[in-house]
């Protein structure tokens, strides 16, 4: 394999995921979209039961292709709790 192919490999396994639109799933790139905080704030609160956590989708070890389901993720933004406003006067 020539110096150009390796190159042409690894910049591709750099390419964000992501799940065409008809998938149950959200890629990485996706949820971080979804909600803007970093990647370790989604792990911790995965962790700590606070997000839901990840499904892996092929085989792979610690470098398995992974997603969120789209339902769950969709129900844990459309159940975070509104912000308490002062009232007016």
């Amino acid at each position: 394999m020539n110096v150009d192919a390796k190159r042409s490999d690894r910049d591709k396994a750099r390419e964000p995921v992501r799940f065409p639109p008809g998938s149950p799933f959200y890629s990485r790139e996706q949820v971080l979209e979804l909600v803007p905080v970093s990647y370790g704030s989604i792990w911790h609160w995965m962790r700590t039961g606070i997000f839901p956590k990840a499904r892996v989708i092929g085989p792979g070890g610690r470098r398995a292709k992974i997603g969120w389901l789209k339902a769950e993720v969709d129900d844990w933004i459309a159940n975070r709790p509104e912000r308490e406003l002062k009232s007016v006067g």
